[in-house]
């Protein structure tokens, strides 16, 4: 059984101090959260305690890691923070609505910083990836008609891999994104349009 811990404000500090104190500083940051909780599951029937952990890990979780990588980077002068949401931040569907309530305020708190820090050399951006080939995926979409229809919703036609991700990742953090702050970057293979 998959198990989870929700973040807590003393871990992550703790987190962020064992990072500084192993390398120096922190140049840059991603904060990639994913718990599903119950997809398919209507408003009216999802489940409070549902809901508590899923915005504790998708959301509480990326905005606590900003809290204290954001000073760390602020005494270095600069720094990158890539925050990952879903599509589901960027588009209503099935996912369950405190996955998508987490993953659209992870993309409001990104934004948010990133106009709050751009001046001090800080970028902030979030990737907004649709079905990712995970363990994750691999829960939500358990039988041949769910992963036939996750890729029907994909216009290139198949699921992502992981690397496209990363390859995203690596671009927002060098030197060639340096003017790109505050940006919504979907990987999704058309999904979103």
């Amino acid at each position: 059984m998959l198990r989870l811990m929700l973040p807590k404000d003393d871990d992550v500090r703790r987190m962020v101090d064992i990072a500084v104190n192993t390398y120096g500083t922190i140049d840059i940051a991603i904060n990639n959260a994913g718990f599903e909780g119950t997809p398919g599951v209507k408003t009216t029937d999802y489940e409070e305690t549902v809901w508590d952990r899923v915005i504790d890990i998708n959301l509480k979780g990326v905005w606590l890691s900003m809290k204290y990588e954001i000073p760390v980077m602020l005494k270095a002068g600069k720094g990158v923070i890539i925050n990952i949401s879903s599509l589901a931040g960027i588009k209503a569907g099935g996912a369950g609505i405190g996955y998508h309530a987490a993953k659209f305020g992870a993309v409001g708190i990104t934004k948010s910083a990133a106009l709050e820090y751009a001046e001090e050399n800080i970028r902030i951006n979030v990737i907004c990836p649709a079905v990712i080939e995970t363990p994750m995926a691999d829960r939500a979409f358990d039988s041949m008609a769910k992963r036939e229809a996750a890729v029907s919703m994909h216009p290139i036609g198949r699921l992502g891999a992981v690397d496209e991700v990363v390859n995203t990742i690596s671009w927002l953090a060098s030197e060639g994104s340096s003017f790109v702050t505050g940006a919504i970057i979907p990987v999704d293979g058309g999904a979103s349009l």
